[in-house]
């Protein structure tokens, strides 16, 4: 978190947070085991398996990105995990909720909206290497 330029307590927080809930169902992170921590109440972008279905992220914005196609805003967010929750899943509606805020909080852009190129980037793996270019690039700091 610290190379994508958030503040030593903030990275902090993040690590300890993200860490407790993906091993949460496995006792540690291992890739191998890493479809254990998908929950009920997710976007579906990873099936049971683990395997990345890029279409559902397509899927996800035709439903839900109302007033720009290609970006949500965090009402959109909002509504999206809503429209996700299972019933009785309460870890999964509070996951849910803290990842895409936790996304939000990241790669929002300057107008306050969460592009798809972002989330996509999220969903494959490429997020945090993007950011920690830009941050080395010095193009700013992160709260």
């Amino acid at each position: 978190m610290r190379a994508i330029g958030f503040n030593p307590l903030t990275s902090l927080v993040f690590a300890v947070l993200v860490n407790g809930a993906l091993s949460y169902a496995t006792l540690s992170i291992y890739i191998h085991n890493i479809h254990k921590s998908k929950h009920c109440s997710d976007s579906g972008v990873y099936d049971t398996e683990g395997r990345y279905t890029p279409v559902n992220i397509e899927n996800m914005f035709s439903k839900y990105a109302c007033k720009v196609p290609n970006k949500l805003t965090f009402g959109e967010i909002w509504n999206k995990t809503e429209g996700n929750r299972e019933m009785y899943d309460l870890f999964g509606w509070i996951a849910a909720k803290v990842e895409w805020g936790l996304l939000y909080v990241l790669a929002k852009d300057e107008e306050g909206m969460l592009p798809k190129e972002a989330v996509r980037r999220c969903f494959d793996g490429s997020l945090f290497e993007y950011y920690a270019k830009i941050n080395n690039d010095g193009q700013g700091k992160r709260s």
